[in-house]
């Protein structure tokens, strides 16, 4: 296979070998109104030292696009998120909202959301600005294609675009929550380094507020620190992120390929810094 830069080349990763069949190992997807179910093969939720990112299951209902985020604390009793009306993210992801009753034993939650063109991957990150602190909050990659091919050889530049939900604190107990948008590269080289490696950024990262219109704010470039391709479970291992200018190790990154050519990559991003989380989600289709 001849190397590749610039626009990933699905025909050039047709023609690789090497593929990977999956068992499946999540619960996630559509289960509609019809009785069909799509089941995720794999799937990776949020993990850290932090005992709040509980987010444990998604289900996305195609016919209402409606979500089910399971296991947040204190959000809508059916776990239902419904389309904000009038937001307006500058990319292909959709902003999400919990609907609270009017109680306090429930809180207003905040979630972004995009299946994949092709429908074989989905992200999902959600947040609440409902406590003193950055609360309860959780992400998700998922997988539906079973066979994914991945090539053996090559350098290759992924693009796509990236979505999160940014929770601030401040001294006078005012938490806000954000939406954010920006877009991905990821470069892979497939054939040194062991099994091959990855890098990446995420930058135009441009704020929004929590009705998802535009406040005019912009925030530093990540890196996603260099980290290995397992070709096992058609995945990138856990790196760590970058913030430019800013702090080291200050985050993680996961993804998923997916696609039968391994042609889509499905991450998600946890993002820390002193008075803020951020939880995100990219996809590359």
């Amino acid at each position: 296979m001849k190397q590749i830069f610039g626009t990933l080349a699905l025909s050039a990763l047709a023609a690789c070998s090497g593929n990977v069949s999956l068992n499946g190992t999540g619960t996630g997807g559509d289960s509609g109104n019809s009785g069909d179910t799509t089941v995720a093969v794999n799937e990776v939720f949020l993990e850290s030292d932090s005992d709040q990112l509980t987010l444990n299951a998604v289900d996305y209902n195609e016919k209402t696009s409606e979500l089910k985020l399971t296991n947040l604390p204190f959000d809508a009793a059916d776990d239902t998120y419904t389309l904000i009306s009038g937001a307006a993210l500058s990319n292909g992801f959709a902003a999400y909202e919990s609907n609270p009753a009017t109680s306090d034993a429930e809180m207003h939650y905040f979630a972004v959301f995009r299946r994949s063109d092709s429908g074989n991957s989905q992200v999902v990150a959600a947040g609440t600005n409902g406590f003193r602190d950055t609360g309860f909050a959780g992400a998700a990659t998922q997988r539906f294609s079973a066979d994914v091919t991945l090539p053996n050889d090559g350098n290759y530049v992924y693009s796509g675009e990236y979505a999160g939900v940014r929770i601030t604190t401040s001294e006078d107990s005012n938490t806000v929550a954000q939406f954010v948008t920006g877009d991905t590269r990821i470069v892979l080289d497939f054939d040194d380094a062991g099994t091959g490696t990855a890098v990446g950024a995420i930058y135009n990262r441009d704020t929004y507020d929590s009705a998802g219109v535009s406040d005019g704010g912009t925030l530093p470039n990540l890196s996603l620190v260099l980290t290995s391709i397992d070709h096992e479970n058609a995945s990138l291992k856990q790196g760590s992120v970058n913030i430019s200018g800013g702090a080291d190790n200050a985050g993680t990154w996961d993804a998923l390929f997916a696609g039968p050519n391994g042609e889509e990559l499905a991450g998600i991003v946890l993002l820390t810094e002193d008075n803020s989380r951020e939880t995100g989600g990219f996809i590359i289709d």
